[in-house]
This record gives structure tokens, C-alpha cells and sequence, in this order.
């Protein structure tokens, strides 16, 4: 049913997030030995980037993922609806991210609700 794929999905929002905490080490800078037993310094800013380009991928999944349960918990209470904005907001991303029903796959919805948050649609509908 629906609410089962809601609470695994719930789950997948928890281990997206306990994924970004461990990749979120910092990486500035360092210095290591080299020649003659000097201490150079190492930028680890391209590492840094590239760390904190996969958060926020991952943050966009887990931000995603929640997104896909509002819409999905505000479907479930109709025939109530919601305020004139949220119900609009709801009716335009429906056009990017359509309702679903029965067990299925969800990597193909998540990886659609993470582009619509990265593509900023969620903020301009």
C-alpha cells in the first residue's frame, strides 16, 4: 500500500542523510613532509569541492524524498484541500512529479524530485 512506501521512503531520507555526515569531513588544507624534511603546504580545496558537490546531491535526494511524501500525505487527506498557494504550488509540480500508486521502484521518483529541487523549481514553481 501507499504508506508502506512512505515509511520506506522515510528511511531513505534518514540514510541519505547519515550518508552526507560522513562525507562531510573537512577537507581545507594541510601540510605533509617532503624533501629535506620541510613542510609543504596542500590545498585540499579541489577535494573539498568535490565533496561538498556530492552533499549537496545527496541533501537534494534527501529534501526530494520528503517532498514526494507532502505531496503524496496531502493527496491522501482530499476531498480537504489546502490554502489557494499551496494547492497551486502542488497542481505545478505535479506536472514535473506525478502522483504514483501501488509498490513500485522509487529511485525513478527520487532522482526526479532531487532535479526538481536542484533545478530550483520547488522555490518557482
Amino acid at each position: 500500500t501507499g504508506s508502506g512506501n512512505i515509511s520506506l521512503t522515510g528511511q531513505g531520507a534518514v540514510n541519505g542523510n547519515a550518508d552526507a555526515d560522513q562525507r562531510g569531513v573537512f577537507l581545507q588544507s594541510s601540510t605533509m613532509v617532503t624533501s629535506a624534511g620541510t613542510e609543504d603546504h596542500v590545498s585540499m580545496s579541489t577535494h573539498a569541492s568535490e565533496k561538498a558537490l556530492e552533499c549537496a546531491h545527496q541533501a537534494a535526494r534527501v529534501v526530494g524524498i520528503e517532498l514526494l511524501i507532502a505531496m503524496d500525505a496531502l493527496e491522501l487527506r482530499r476531498p480537504f484541500t489546502s490554502g489557494k498557494r499551496l494547492e497551486k504550488i502542488l497542481k505545478s509540480l505535479r506536472l514535473e512529479l506525478p502522483a504514483s500508486k501501488g509498490d513500485r521502484v522509487l529511485s525513478p521518483e527520487i532522482e526526479n524530485a532531487a532535479r526538481v529541487i536542484e533545478q530550483g523549481l520547488l522555490a518557482n514553481p
